[in-house]
């Protein structure tokens, strides 16, 4: 009977040491977890990009792009959809730093709606958050004949 008790006893303490572990390194985890979360949330926060007037005229799109935000960005992806619904992506490797002001131009053959730009802290190029805009189109001037000008003409020669 004093042997059972001793297992016992022995079993008991293994198992209490295990469980201990077991909360000792899940706490370990959670405190590393959520302290990594709040980092990602402070460096995410920092991060911000204005889109002011994206333009389209006379097939050249032209997205502004101001770094407004606590962090220097890499602009990752232009993406550009057009009146279709199809989705088109430029890499433009450009480099924001905190306050600086940069126009984006690129060439396209069909009309655009809306442009979201994904961009990513350079020192966390993990992560990624998009900004968005719709995009004006602005179409060429139309130089206008009154009739009165154009009667007067027909009739001289």
């Amino acid at each position: 009977m004093a042997l059972a008790d001793l297992v016992l006893e022995g079993l008991t303490l293994v198992l209490a040491v295990a469980l201990g572990l077991v909360l000792i390194s899940g706490l370990a985890y959670l405190t590393i977890t959520v302290s990594t979360a709040n980092n990602a949330r402070l460096v995410y926060a920092g991060t911000y990009i204005y889109l002011p007037g994206t333009t389209y005229i006379n097939g050249t799109l032209y997205v502004p792009m101001y770094n407004i935000g606590y962090q220097q960005v890499w602009v990752r992806y232009i993406y550009v959809m057009d009146s279709h619904g199809s989705l088109h992506r430029y890499a433009s490797n450009l480099v924001l730093g905190v306050n600086q002001y940069y126009v984006y131009a690129v060439n396209l053959d069909y009309e655009p709606t809306s442009v979201t730009v994904l961009v990513a802290p350079i020192n966390y190029p993990k992560l990624i958050k998009e900004f968005s805009a719709n995009v004006s189109l602005v179409s060429p001037p139309i130089t206008l004949v009154s009739q009165a000008q154009s009667a007067g003409t027909a009739g001289k020669g």
